[in-house]
């Protein structure tokens, strides 16, 4: 009877024992090479292999250059899952390109991997691996050769492009050379005199007869209206004062245009009058009445016809203009007086 009870026992224990080791069982790593053996500075593949429950958080190793100092990470690839079908769980996968330049024999330690389950924190590790990396053979019995010089290599844009613009600037500045010294042989000014711009008032007159063709207002489009009748005005005033006035409020214009050189306070308080009005208009909604339209397109024809500028002429310009005159009414006082004494005379 005692023996029995100890056989017992004996079997209780021994299954014990081997069912403590069924906790791990549910992971299963795995380290391997293409090859464990490499000339110095190839490169090879290094996989891992993880087995694991599917709801299991498993951390893989953060490798980023380096597994050891020996050892160094070219390319890590993006991991692949697939699923169990004998058990319930999970592979992943993970590929490294690896390359080592120490010859002799390295060692590729164990991959430890930490996981956590309903039962607490622990890992898995893989087994170590062996790599042995060898040098180039020298064969010492052939002949020794001297050193190749550097291989010729295409010339590329990058190279060529300062060259290029090199020559460009040359060729222009030998240009500017010759352009001038012809010039001056030909006793010709360097530089071709420009036209003369379009008057101030040239511009703004047309301008208003192009608003006045096109009846904005008479077809309910006031604030179109008003809207372009300002701009010809702010135009003509950049194009007749040089003051900045496309970019600017009214009240700006008009304390700017005090500061200019016009000096007819009737001609101003025309423009600021109208230019306000236009602002009611665009910005206050107001609805103006057909004779106040029409009055400030005429309001904006005085205000040019006022300001425009007309050149001063020169004395002697107008002696000359003024002697051309008299000559021409000489001669056709002349010729009147021919014409009459024909007549006394019966002189056809």
């Amino acid at each position: 009877m005692y023996s029995k009870v100890l056989k017992a026992g004996f079997v209780f224990v021994f299954l014990s024992l081997a069912f403590l080791p069924l906790r791990g069982q549910p992971y299963q790593a795995e380290a391997r090479l293409d090859s464990n053996r490499i000339r110095i500075g190839d490169q090879i593949h290094l996989y891992l292999t993880l087995s694991q429950p599917e709801t299991a958080r498993v951390e893989f190793p953060g490798w980023q250059q380096r597994i050891t100092p020996e050892v160094e990470v070219v390319k890590s690839f993006p991991r692949d899952t697939v699923r169990n079908n004998q058990r319930e769980g999970i592979t992943i996968r993970q590929k490294y390109l690896i390359t080592s330049f120490d010859s002799g024999a390295v060692k590729i330690p164990s991959v430890s991997f930490l996981y956590k389950d309903r039962q607490g924190v622990d890992s898995v590790l893989t087994a170590p691996l062996s790599l042995y990396v060898e040098t180039v053979r020298v064969d010492t019995t052939g002949n020794i050769f001297g050193i190749k010089g550097p291989f010729g290599a295409p010339l590329s844009w990058a190279e060529l492009l300062p060259w290029i613009l090199g020559a460009l600037a040359l060729g222009g500045i030998v240009w500017a050379v010759i352009y001038v010294l012809r010039r001056r042989k030909r006793k010709e000014p360097l530089l071709k005199p420009r036209k003369p711009q379009e008057p101030a008032h040239v511009y703004a007159l047309r301008e208003l007869d192009r608003l006045k063709v096109d009846r904005l207002w008479q077809n309910d489009q006031v604030k179109a209206y008003y809207t372009r009748l300002t701009e010809i005005l702010r135009t003509y005033l950049w194009m007749r004062y040089s003051i900045k006035t496309l970019e600017r409020t009214t009240e700006e214009i008009l304390s700017s245009l005090q500061n200019s050189e016009m000096d007819d306070q009737a001609a101003y308080s025309l423009l600021a009058d109208n230019l306000r009005f236009a602002d009611l208009v665009k910005f206050a909604r107001m609805k103006p009445a057909p004779q106040e339209n029409e009055a400030a397109l005429q309001q904006a024809y005085d205000f040019v016809h006022t300001t425009k500028y007309i050149p001063e002429v020169k004395e002697e310009e107008q002696q000359e203009q003024e002697q051309k005159e008299g000559n021409a009414t000489e001669q056709e006082e002349g010729q009147e007086s021919t014409q009459d004494n024909k007549r006394d005379h019966g002189t056809p």
